[in-house]
């Protein structure tokens, strides 16, 4: 066994001649354990890309909007109105495409509640034709491209992606 001896400063001297830190404060201590504190952050960056990893995994869920022209029985002076259809929720945020989303709507909303004949309808850009559905790519990708409008919806439960159909 070496033997220590303490110096004014604090520091023990064993008998080697190299100098070990002795007791400090707590707040000394974190300085002095680096490896604990990068592992914590380590895990705090791990749980927090898993958490975002989870949400953009997480279902999309989509609020059905029903854009209805003024002369097809809306009442009032807009020239479009729209109703609330209902909403779905599909598995992925980041791969559902509008096929999906109509297949959906197809297994989850009445049949009254839409016809037969209706078609998705973007902003800015007008109808969806059914061989675009596909070929159009993830919806809510798609759809946060044509538009900065908050509006639009996330996809979230919280702030669902509004589907506008014909």
């Amino acid at each position: 066994s070496s033997a220590v001896t303490t110096t004014l400063n604090g520091k023990r001297n064993s008998s080697d001649g190299s100098l070990r830190a002795g007791k400090t404060s707590a707040k000394k201590k974190q300085k002095a354990a680096p490896g604990r504190l990068n592992r914590k952050n380590a895990e705090r960056s791990l749980a927090l890309l898993s958490q975002q990893e989870t949400e953009q995994n997480a279902d999309l869920c989509c609020k059905i909007i029903k854009k209805c022209d003024e002369a097809e029985g809306g009442i009032g002076s807009l020239s479009q109105l729209t109703f609330n259809i209902g909403f779905v929720s599909l598995p992925s945020r980041e791969l559902a495409t509008y096929a999906d989303i109509r297949h959906a709507m197809e297994n989850e909303l009445d049949a009254s509640d839409h016809s037969k004949q209706w078609r998705f309808y973007v902003p800015k850009l007008g109808p969806v034709s059914t061989k675009q559905e596909v070929s159009l790519g993830p919806a809510l990708k798609f759809l946060e491209g044509t538009t900065s409008d908050p509006r639009l919806g996330d996809g979230t439960a919280m702030n669902p992606l509004r589907i506008f159909i014909t």
